[in-house]
């Protein structure tokens, strides 16, 4: 497989895409281009880069991941750096839809 595409399994593409709200889509999409580079399901990213990376406003990016973790297709890990302070949450892609 080409270096510059994502593999998205078909039941995700077939079953999932359709039920979700269209600013759900490129959150996920995107988590999952995340997961597929690391090649972890795990990802740790800052909700500004997920920002700039799907073009959502911050409200409308946290009531996405909300949704998404409600429904099972993901699930989020915050986290807190040594002094205390929160770092970039970890994102997990479940595998529901299998």
């Amino acid at each position: 497989m080409p270096n510059d595409t994502t593999p998205i399994p078909n039941a995700v593409l077939d079953r999932v895409l359709p039920t979700l709200a269209l600013t759900e889509v490129p959150v996920l999409l995107y988590l999952f281009r995340r997961a597929f580079a690391t090649q972890r399901p795990t990802v740790a990213v800052s909700l500004l880069q997920m920002q700039r990376r799907t073009g959502l406003a911050h409200t409308t990016l946290l009531r996405s991941l909300r949704s998404l973790d409600q429904r099972g297709l993901i699930t989020r890990q915050r986290r807190l750096g040594p002094n205390g302070h929160r770092i970039a949450s970890a994102y997990t892609l479940t595998g529901a839809w299998r």
